[in-house]
């Protein structure tokens, strides 16, 4: 296991970088079920495919609803939100509706007996577990609204301290929520990036899967009129040539999605 995880956690995508689909995943697994205390390492190979629970502190708990933010640095113990864009409650209401009419399926709970029973579980326990599912899940979105504030007050906690304005946070955000809905979503984090690289002096090297706010205001402070024609010719040249893709792998951008992304792009950094 220490070999798997030593190889596995390689700072690019983890526990704070799920992909948008995995974190409401996560969210409906963990909300019902009771699970609680995931830690740094609790994932492993994380990928937009599929993506790996290998450690968490509790399952089955029965959760209530708590008032007010989480404090700074807890974000991790709810990673179905994120922390370096703005969360939206509306991209978890639909598979929270379908999840619902799923568990109140009477085969769906039968499954669950089951599995319960072959994992040794007693039956009186089994009973008061599905309480505890049917109680988690009935205030599954109210906890939602406070974990989606904390993540919230973290992003722009850090885009404040960054020098970023209201809108250039939101801007931000669109950036790095792109990333984490598909891999060409990321087309806008690396060509940030690469921009930046072509500024000769003061670039701030990122390895992160998200940009840094830092990142993002360097790009407006050294483009205070928006996106140059050089610019432009830049990407294009290095998209028509094959050489514009992900980091760590994966099919190169195509040309098309360049001169979208370059359009997007510049309409985020109209002063």
């Amino acid at each position: 296991m220490q070999e798997h995880y030593e190889g596995a956690h390689n700072g690019w995508m983890d526990i704070t970088n799920l992909p948008l689909a995995q974190k409401v995943a996560l969210w409906l697994l963990a909300g019902t079920f009771g699970v609680h205390g995931f830690n740094a390492g609790a994932f492993l190979d994380v990928n937009f495919s599929r993506s790996v629970i290998v450690d968490f502190e509790m399952s089955r708990g029965l959760f209530g609803l708590s008032q007010g933010p989480l404090p700074i640095g807890a974000g991790s113990f709810h990673p179905w939100v994120a922390e370096n864009y703005l969360n939206e409650a509306q991209d978890y209401r639909l598979a929270l509706k379908s999840w619902r009419e799923t568990f109140a399926k009477p085969e769906t709970k039968a499954e669950l007996v089951r599995l319960m029973r072959r994992a040794a579980i007693p039956e009186r326990r089994i009973a008061e577990d599905l309480k505890t599912f049917e109680s988690n899940l009935s205030i599954l979105d109210q906890s939602l609204e406070r974990d989606i504030a904390t993540g919230n007050r973290d992003f722009m906690d850090a885009a404040k301290r960054a020098g970023l304005d209201e809108r250039q946070t939101t801007s931000l955000s669109f950036v790095n929520k792109a990333a984490h809905m598909s891999p060409q979503g990321g087309i806008f984090r690396d060509l940030v990036r690469l921009l930046n690289r072509r500024v000769s002096r003061g670039t701030l090297e990122s390895k992160g899967f998200a940009l840094k706010p830092e990142e993002w205001r360097q790009l407006l402070s050294s483009r205070p009129q928006g996106l140059t024609e050089a610019d432009r010719e830049a990407v294009l040249g290095w998209a028509e040539g094959g050489t514009l893709s992900p980091p760590r792998g994966g099919a190169a951008y195509t040309t098309a999605a360049a001169r979208s992304a370059l359009k997007h792009l510049g309409s985020l950094l109209k002063p």
